[in-house]
């Protein structure tokens, strides 16, 4: 998984170089809409896990569907480097309340350690 994740980034790193290479000697339009695009999705998708944890504090959505697409950030919370764990933490505390932060990724860090951290 680690080698895949390692080509994944220099495939992306690739990319925005080559991207960046068009827009600067071309002037491409198409080519700065892509690098948007390609820098500003991740972006967004992390952005939208304190509004969603927030949704899902006040009942507005189910947990399930809201979980398993943020699986990957809650995988960084169980599994993270602490900087990362503390940073999505906080977000999601003051978006939705630590309740909400708890039942977002408390089924798999239940699974996995038997405890919450809060």
């Amino acid at each position: 998984m680690t080698v895949l994740l390692t080509i994944l980034a220099v495939m992306l790193a690739a990319l925005c170089v080559w991207l960046t290479v068009r827009i600067v000697n071309r002037r491409e339009r198409w080519a700065k809409w892509t690098l948007a695009a390609v820098v500003g999705l991740p972006i967004l998708y992390v952005a939208s896990f304190g509004p969603a944890c927030w949704l899902a504090d006040k009942d507005l959505l189910p947990f399930d569907p809201i979980e398993s697409a943020f699986l990957p950030i809650a995988e960084l919370v169980t599994d993270g480097p602490e900087p990362f764990r503390r940073a999505i933490l906080w977000y999601a505390s003051i978006c939705g309340g630590e309740d909400a932060a708890a039942r977002m990724y408390g089924n798999l860090w239940w699974e996995r350690y038997g405890h919450f951290p809060l």
